[in-house]
């Protein structure tokens, strides 16, 4: 089905120098979503040979509750941790063994509905940028932890905190670092990385807690938003997909932005996201498509977008009725993996209407898990023809194979077995450097080798 949703003038204009994606090598996770923007791990083939104690762990730190992940840059793993209504803590561990080099304390008072932290950090070669759930913007020197610059997201740009505080990762766009305040009066805004200072602001794009990210489209690069212009009311009840078409003409409901990243230029836009809370960001597809995908009825939607002169054309390929209430899609070949629990399908009684799903590019479901097993909000990346998941009930790492042809487990293991809830609420992402996963839960975070001998 193609059915067009928007058209919209468009800058001609070439951005050299910008490129989709975080720099960086399969030693390096500098941020959310890795290296490549995409949640891919392009690094030596993983061992799959556990044996029945799992893949070695090749150290453990006590963490406080939270959903943030981590950064891996240099030898050097970094997070942000909380203290339960009082601070923030960001923090600096040896990838090689788990000790702390250092620590950065800083009071953000306050209590979330889910307590913790909720953003990764993104780490260049001198800096860590992070993004605290009360709102507070920091540049940190990494070698020695010091603060260089910090910012209040509230204060700057007029902005009451978000319901589950801010989750939106920094991103690094060449000398800028781009922030989601999402508030009534500014949506994005980019800052000097070096400095804080604000060089641009869009008007609001909504709300949500989807992180801004970096992609090349139509040979382009762009900064994609996903958000949702709703009220609390709106937001409260939802939206089904059927509704996406209403939305489109009146202007209301999920949201789709696309933005020049050195000028804040709006370049497209569509409504054809129904997801009135979302979370997971966009996933490039190829040159031209992007997928989205989103909770609460909202399900997922394949979009074309292409270019003619100074126009952009945004068009539906394919919707589907389940969606992922957390976490990116992830893309091998002609297939795209994802869990589909939704929100409306979280009880037990109606797992078996959610899963991991694999879903062909051509919008036809290859297979689903179901109940068995549901992977709840649980995270995936994608390594090589291997998919990594963490079960968000129960902590169960897997390695599945990335194929249309059926669900096959290559590896299982309980990583966090002295962790025994009904919810575990083990939604953080996770990240892979040099063959080692780190992945957390609300007590601990593990590196487990997962490299070949």
């Amino acid at each position: 089905m193609h059915s067009p949703l928007l058209l919209l003038l468009a800058l001609p204009v070439s951005l050299p120098g910008f490129a989709a994606g975080q720099s960086g090598t399969p030693s390096e996770w500098p941020g959310f979503l890795g290296p490549s923007g995409d949640n891919s791990y392009r690094g030596a083939e993983l061992e799959t040979n556990w044996g029945p104690n799992g893949p070695p762990v090749a150290w453990t730190a006590d963490v406080g509750p939270g959903f943030g992940g981590v950064a891996v840059s240099g030898g050097e793993v970094f997070l942000v941790d909380r203290i339960r209504g009082e601070a923030d803590l960001v923090r600096c561990l040896s990838f090689e063994d788990g000790s702390q080099r250092w620590e950065l304390a800083y009071e953000a008072l306050g209590r979330l509905s889910y307590a913790g932290s909720r953003a990764a950090p993104t780490v260049t070669g001198e800096h860590v940028y992070t993004t605290g759930p009360m709102g507070p913007v920091h540049c940190i020197d990494r070698e020695t932890g010091e603060v260089l610059w910090s910012i209040d997201q509230a204060e700057l740009f007029n902005q009451e905190r978000p319901y589950f505080g801010w989750c939106q990762a920094p991103l690094v766009v060449g000398d800028l670092l781009i922030l989601a305040p999402l508030g009534t009066e500014v949506g994005l805004a980019a800052v000097e990385r070096s400095t804080g200072e604000t060089v641009w602001t869009t008007p609001t794009v909504g709300q949500g807690h989807s992180s801004p990210t970096l992609i090349e489209l139509n040979g382009r690069a762009q900064v994609l938003m996903v958000s949702a212009m709703v009220t609390d009311e709106e937001r409260s009840r939802g939206q089904l997909p059927e509704e996406s078409l209403v939305s489109a003409r009146t202007g209301r409901g999920g949201l789709i932005s696309s933005f020049d990243p050195r000028t804040g230029r709006r370049l497209w836009h569509s409504f054809a996201p129904a997801c009135t809370s979302p979370v997971a960001p966009a996933l490039r597809v190829d040159d031209s498509r992007v997928f989205v995908t989103g909770g609460y009825l909202a399900g997922s939607v394949l979009l074309e977008i292409t270019q003619d002169g100074g126009e952009y054309s945004v068009s539906e390929v394919f919707r589907h009725r389940l969606g992922s209430s957390v976490h990116p899609a992830v893309r091998w070949g002609d297939h795209l993996f994802l869990t589909t629990t939704e929100n409306f399908n979280e009880p037990r009684s109606r797992w078996d209407e959610a899963g991991l799903m694999c879903l062909g590019l051509d919008g036809e479901e290859r297979w689903r898990t179901g109940a068995d097993p549901n992977f709840g909000r649980g995270s995936v990346l994608v390594a090589k023809g291997v998919l990594v998941t963490l079960d968000g009930h129960d902590g169960v790492l897997r390695l599945i194979e990335a194929t249309g042809d059926g669900y096959h487990v290559l590896a299982e293991a309980a990583v966090f077995p002295e962790e025994r809830r009904r919810e575990a609420r083990m939604w953080a992402p996770m990240a892979l450097a040099d063959g080692r996963l780190l992945l957390r839960s609300e007590e601990r975070l593990k590196c487990l080798d997962l490299r070949r001998d």
